[in-house]
């Protein structure tokens, strides 16, 4: 992973997270990696100033999900790497941290107050042999989910990491 404090109009920052490197990645053509924005852009670009402005538009969701996926990785520190991972038919995880070259935890974030992972979420993380599964939604709750996957807010999520 590179972080870098590099800016547009002193606006971005980045995290470059390169994809899981397993044989199935490779085969389903998936990019050498996936551009994390962080900051103030693109919410500033689109000169959303309200909370209200942010919620009612469609870049909401990408906008959380960056938001969450930053703080997770920086959490997480140097003992673990991140990565995400997709494979061809779609099948996929917002973020998977690794340590000792297995990976450990998987981690969707989802936007929505009633949190379900997707099916394809289970069958990544039963493919990479993940049982530790997370999902980080804008909730206080923790909420057992289906597939084995426990859904919790991000500051609690961040502390757990930070602990581990």
């Amino acid at each position: 992973m590179r972080q870098s404090s590099e800016t547009l109009a002193g606006r971005v920052a980045y995290i470059d997270m390169n994809p899981l490197s397993v044989g199935e990645a490779a085969a389903a053509g998936i990019a050498d990696n996936t551009l994390w924005l962080r900051g103030g852009f693109p919410d500033s670009l689109l000169e959303l100033e309200t909370l209200n402005d942010l919620l009612g538009h469609p870049v909401c969701g990408l906008s959380f999900e960056g938001h969450c996926i930053e703080n997770l990785v920086q959490a997480a520190g140097q003992r673990r790497v991140p990565y995400f991972y997709r494979t061809q038919v779609g099948a996929e995880i917002d973020l998977v941290l690794e340590r000792g070259g297995k990976p450990e935890i998987a981690i969707e974030v989802k936007r929505s107050m009633a949190p379900s992972p997707e099916k394809g979420f289970a069958i990544a993380c039963d493919d990479l042999q993940i049982s530790q599964r997370y999902v980080v939604y804008p909730g206080q709750e923790r909420i057992p989910l289906r597939h084995g996957a426990l859904a919790m807010g991000l500051q609690e999520l961040v502390s757990v990491l930070a602990q581990d």
